[in-house]
């Protein structure tokens, strides 16, 4: 079985006034200033009450049935001038006094698991792939934020472990920090410009998002009809003065004036537990929860806010790519994406629909493309330009958009808005400037390593099955002399010798690859230094960025062998010194497990060389 949840989103503007439901001439009533939330409060009782007994009274079995169907009952009530039908699953109500308010269907399961991240409405118009940026620039401030105030609406404890040891386990020195629950505050969203990546994780709509939450048992009481039909009605009178002290005393000093401001909204979620046939859905509400009160930070908050510069936000909720092409809708607002991109981010990541519009997003889809997004970033150390795509890397990740309880047959695409040369690397993507290949780099234990294999092309090298599509992710195999380029051996750290490596860079020794490896967990460390794919078997979990592929190796005698199962890294190093015409120390790494073999390789004159991939470490 599954919940609805109903977010009754209202709008407080300037102009206050009390709105009742009952059918009587359409009157402005001038409010006194002190008491705008406390009318907001009883307008929000009529408009709940509204839908729940006439859901009862014609037996309307699908609730946003009867969402719609209350659309010309609530034109001709009190106060009220209009009326907007967003598909069939979210009105505005516009009322005489100023005041508008918003119903909005959301979904749960019968555990509490949102199934999905926002309402059910689209919008957008003018969405578009970022332009293209050049020259790759480094994040500086490692500094990681999950932000979500609904997140015990999404995640089990199962599911945030694993993102959460995703994110601190990478080799980028980032570190990771979570404000979750209660714990977030509209004033949250002012530090977002502290860290260097912002993971959002929150319910949206196309105006703002979720971001903090309100006591329901302080400001209400509720009730169940004799008949089963929910009601909700005042616990007490309140004065002005004590909502804004029960407010503030929930969230923080200065949300009341914000609320007032239409910079937040205030909004009540009804939690609805509903069969498989829908029927009497409106019977089976027991009470709202506490929790249930929350605030939504609008696109006029965001648009007081001091710039993102520099600030990569994975906007992952409902909506969040949604445009208007910076206009602003008939209740003055911007669509989010509009007024997040006016703070200038770094980079930007939202949810589009294809045809240039927004929808609400599965749940378990955002979940899965959140940890591709941690892997891209900080294991596959991927520019902003790729983090957004599957782990194939053909595709933008896609999650299902859905109308109702339905999935429509329509994917949203992750989207990049802003700048696509960001990187969390260290010290940025190196340029060959012999052929212009660039390179991913990684440090490890304070050391720069190339974190792919090199790719420049020698005489005689060797591509895997001599196969060139196979060159960009395996690089090229090459021989001793090849590698050392007429150098002599050396076990020196560092090793001195630039061989076949780009000025500036040098092949490792055998003392700074067991340097290395000994400071990632020692010789039975493997998996980390390896990658999350291409070998027989994955186990490597690319904790260290290094990302070791599986390359294999080539002899002119036996062709190329052991793709997918092997990889081998030469090293300047050989345990008879100066000579290197007779082998060098090469570390072996296998698909079984996690060991590393440091082994000496002999040249096997009937054999002819045997080619294997390279690595340079960064000169020091």
């Amino acid at each position: 079985m599954k919940k609805i949840l109903i977010s009754l989103l209202l709008l407080v503007l300037l102009l206050g006034g009390i709105v009742s439901c009952k059918k009587k001439e359409n009157k402005k009533e001038e409010i006194p200033e002190g008491n705008k939330m406390t009318s907001v409060l009883n307008a929000e009782l009529d408009a709940v009450n509204t839908l729940y007994q006439y859901a009862a009274d014609h037996q309307i079995e699908n609730p946003w049935e009867a969402l719609e169907a209350i659309v010309p009952i609530l034109k001709t009530a009190e106060g009220v001038t209009d009326v907007t039908m967003y598909d069939n699953s979210s009105i505005v109500i516009s009322l005489s006094s100023g005041l508008k308010c918003a119903l909005n269907l959301q979904y749960e399961d019968v555990n509490g698991i949102s199934k999905t991240r926002g309402g059910t409405s689209q919008s957008g118009q003018s969405l578009k792939r970022a332009d293209q940026s050049t020259g790759p620039v480094s994040i500086k401030n490692k500094n990681i934020l999950f932000y979500s105030p609904p997140f015990n609406d999404f995640y089990s404890s199962n599911e945030f472990s694993t993102l959460s040891d995703l994110a601190t386990k990478s080799s980028t020195g980032a570190t990771f920090t979570t404000v979750l629950g209660a714990n977030c505050k509209p004033s949250s969203i002012r530090r977002f410009a502290d860290y260097g990546l912002v993971m959002m994780s929150t319910h949206g709509f196309t105006y703002g998002f979720m971001c903090g939450m309100l006591n329901f048992d302080e400001l209400y009481a509720d009730s169940v009809k004799p008949n089963g039909v929910m009601t909700v009605v005042n616990r007490a009178a309140r004065t002005e003065g004590e909502l804004k002290q029960i407010i503030e005393s929930v969230n923080e000093p200065g949300t009341y004036e914000l609320l007032v401001d239409n910079r937040l909204l205030f909004a009540i979620n009804i939690s609805v537990k509903i069969g498989a046939d829908y029927s009497k859905w409106y019977k089976q509400i027991k009470r709202i929860t506490q929790h249930s009160c929350i605030l939504v930070a609008t696109s006029k908050y965001i648009e007081s806010l001091p710039g993102f510069d520099n600030t990569v936000i994975l906007a992952n909720n409902c909506f969040s790519g949604a445009s208007n092409s910076g206009l602003r809708d008939e209740n003055g607002f911007l669509a989010i994406r509009d007024a997040m991109l006016m703070k200038s981010p770094g980079a930007y990541f939202g949810w589009v629909l294809s045809g240039n519009k927004s929808r609400a997003v599965e749940n378990t889809d955002a979940m899965k493309a959140e940890k591709q997004f941690v892997t891209n970033m900080l294991y596959k150390l991927d520019t902003t330009g790729r983090a957004s795509y599957d782990d194939a890397g053909q595709d933008l990740l896609k999650a299902r958009a859905s109308v109702n309880l339905a999935f429509t047959g329509e994917n949203c695409a992750l989207t990049l808005f802003g700048q696509e040369n960001i990187w969390f690397g260290c010290g940025g993507p190196f340029t060959d400037p012999r052929d212009g290949n660039v390179y991913k780099t990684v440090c490890i234990n304070n050391k720069q390593w190339m974190a792919e294999n090199l790719r420049y092309n020698v005489p005689g090298s060797h591509v895997f099955n001599d196969n060139n599509a196979l060159l960009p992710t395996y690089g090229r195999l090459y021989s001793v002399a090849q590698i050392m380029n007429g150098a002599q051996a050396s076990d020196a750290v560092p090793s001195g010798v630039q061989g076949i490596c780009p000025k500036g860079w040098h092949v490792p020794s055998g003392g700074e690859y067991d340097s290395m490896i000994m400071s990632v967990g020692g010789f039975s460390a493997g998996n980390k230094l390896k990658s999350i794919d291409l070998w027989t078997l994955p186990l490597g979990t690319n904790e260290t960025g290094f990302n070791l592929l599986p390359a294999g190796s080539h002899s002119d005698k036996f062709g190329s062998v052991e793709s997918g199962q092997f990889s081998y890294l030469r090293s300047s190093s050989t345990a008879t010194g100066g000579s290197v015409d007779i082998g060098m120390y090469t570390y072996t790494f296998r698909s079984t497990d996690g060991v590393i073999k440091k082994i000496y390789f002999s040249v096997d004159k009937a054999d002819g060389p045997w080619f294997m991939s390279c690595r340079c470490a960064k000169d020091y």
